[in-house]
């Protein structure tokens, strides 16, 4: 029985012919090492694409379509299918057993689980002709090892037009790259509280000017005339003496 925590929704994964590329090519190096040649690299991406209907009916990231078993431990999920039986063509639907396919978080993790399941001891030969490049050898390995149902030769005809097609545009393919991670920094700090001082003292008020006293007691007149009639007799009496000398000399 099918582990039922692992169960996802079935959804498509979209991908352009450069994601494709992009993804496959580094899980290739994750799981063996090295970077795929070119010709080995467009065999992946032509079966990608002819599994996938172009990377437009990927579903859960599952790049080749792997069939799901109770005991494999990983994701599953559930649409229609259809294989080939005995020369028929049969379409299943969910929930049966042929409906049920491994299934991914992401397509970067079902691009590696792809490249490992070719690495099997069941596709060893297809893996080997895959390394050399050689798509026709590649696609009859796969098909005498029981990778797929559909017939051989119309398997064969849409691997080399794939092929070919990705070998003509394989520089732009390489030209790929995800975009940078767009660096979200942080909001600048809050400037500083001003330091607010308190407001100086007022000045102490200006006192009101202290009244000068004025004098009440009027000027005694009688005794400044009298003072003024002494003075001038005594100048008199000086006059007469001062003439008596003159008078004998």
């Amino acid at each position: 029985m099918w582990d039922e925590t692992k169960f996802l929704e079935n959804k498509l994964t979209i991908l352009t012919a450069g994601e494709a590329a992009y993804s496959l090519r580094e899980a290739y190096k994750r799981i063996l090492g090295d970077y795929p040649s070119n010709e080995s690299l467009a065999i992946l991406i032509a079966q990608t694409a002819l599994e996938t209907g172009r990377w437009k009916s990927m579903h859960n990231g599952n790049w080749g379509n792997i069939k799901s078993r109770p005991t494999d431990g990983h994701y599953w999920t559930m649409y229609e299918c259809d294989e080939i039986i005995n020369g028929r063509r049969i379409v299943f639907k969910p929930p049966h057993d042929q409906c049920k396919f491994r299934a991914y978080l992401t397509p970067t993790d079902g691009a590696e689980d792809y490249i490992k399941f070719l690495t099997g001891t069941r596709y060893a030969k297809a893996l080997v002709q895959l390394k050399a490049g050689k798509v026709v050898e590649y696609t009859t390995a796969l098909k005498t090892a029981g990778y797929f149902t559909a017939d051989l030769n119309r398997y064969v005809i849409g691997m080399k037009a794939l092929y070919h097609e990705f070998m003509l545009k394989m520089d732009s393919l390489l030209a790929w790259a995800p975009p940078e991670p767009t660096v979200i920094l942080p909001p600048p700090p809050d400037p500083p509280t001003p330091v607010v001082f308190p407001p100086p003292p007022p000045p102490p008020p200006t006192p009101d000017p202290v009244p000068v006293p004025v004098p009440t007691t009027k000027p005694d007149t009688k005794t400044n005339v009298m003072k003024s009639i002494g003075v001038m007799g005594a100048l008199s009496v000086i006059y007469l003496i001062l003439s008596s000398i003159l008078q004998h000399c």
